[in-house]
């Protein structure tokens, strides 16, 4: 499309917009300036622990566009539950946490959702009308949330792809809290509802995102403008297991945990600049190695680097 319109028009400039720039992969970053200027990236490679590739992605960024972080004017706090010695070692919700496969992680989600609901009602993590209890798979799950739920006398909005129920915003925005006590909700609540920063100020999550970019969508929801509260609290659950030695803890719900945090420092290198946050150096070194570039760049001993873009 953009070579077709190009040709039509030689004076063409194209403006892009988007709120993740990073999602999986630095290659995202080359996908999106090719876009734009119709011009080659190949520098920027796949590899996400590859220094010259983050470097190369933030590069582009920072010479074609410019990061805009709207600064809102409530606290946004994070925080891990830990639900310890709930379930003794079991080798096949074992096999299902190493697994990396999605619907082996869906059905440890599934066994886990009761255990979970049951700590939120016990710990009083619920705050009643203004909380969003959030689950990444739906099969089997969501059901089994919202029977714990009606056990637990919570009262319960679900909206999921296929099950969005009657939920008004305008209700919520003039009450400051909904007429009922939770929202469950899947992914589409994460992208496609506005109004909830009017009404709700808790997520839960009973099971992670897979990427930062999504996770950050969800927090979204209610650490966004026009929010009526001071603070935003995410928590996200961990369900631990006793280790076949009977001694050892493990943490079922950390791995997913790792992968988010991971991309986190991905997207936080290639879009801020935060190169520390993948890779470990020392200042003074890096220092000392940029000036003896420099020096040999002034005395002509390396040339110009300057990249020569070829057109797509």
């Amino acid at each position: 499309l953009r070579k077709t319109c190009a040709k039509a028009n030689t004076d063409l400039k194209v403006l892009g917009m988007t709120a993740t720039p990073c999602v999986n992969k630095v290659s995202d970053v080359r996908n999106i300036m090719e876009l734009l200027t119709g011009l080659k990236y190949d520098e920027i490679g796949d590899k996400a622990k590859n220094i010259f590739h983050c470097c190369s992605a933030y590069q582009a960024l920072l010479l074609n566009g410019f990061r805009y972080i709207p600064q809102y004017p409530m606290v946004r706090s994070e925080k891990i539950i830990k639900i310890n010695h709930s379930i003794p070692f079991d080798k096949d919700i074992y096999s299902m946490l190493k697994s990396k496969n999605g619907n082996k992680w869906s059905e440890l989600d599934k066994m886990l959702a009761d255990i979970k609901f049951k700590m939120m009602v016990d710990q009083n993590l619920i705050n009643h009308g203004r909380t969003i209890v959030y689950t990444n798979y739906v099969t089997g799950i969501v059901d089994n949330i919202s029977k714990a739920a009606t056990a637990n006398g919570v009262s319960h909005y679900v909206f999921t792809g296929e099950n969005k129920d009657d939920y008004n915003p305008c209700y919520a925005k003039a009450n400051s809290k909904m007429d009922r006590d939770v929202i469950i909700g899947s992914k589409p609540i994460s992208t496609g509802v506005d109004g909830l920063q009017y009404c709700c100020d808790t997520i839960i999550i009973m099971s992670m995102p897979y990427t930062f970019a999504e996770y950050e969508q969800l927090t979204g929801r209610i650490y966004r403008q026009g929010s009526v509260f001071i603070d935003a609290k995410i928590i996200r659950l961990n369900v631990t297991m006793k280790s076949k030695n009977g001694v050892t803890d493990i943490d079922l719900d950390q791995r997913r945990f790792e992968i988010v945090d991971n991309k986190k420092k991905l997207c936080k290198a290639v879009v801020d600049g935060n190169i520390k946050e993948i890779f470990r150096y020392r200042e003074d070194d890096l220092k000392e190695g940029a000036k003896k570039i420099a020096k040999k760049y002034l005395s002509g001993e390396i040339a110009d680097n300057t990249i020569n873009r070829e057109s797509i």
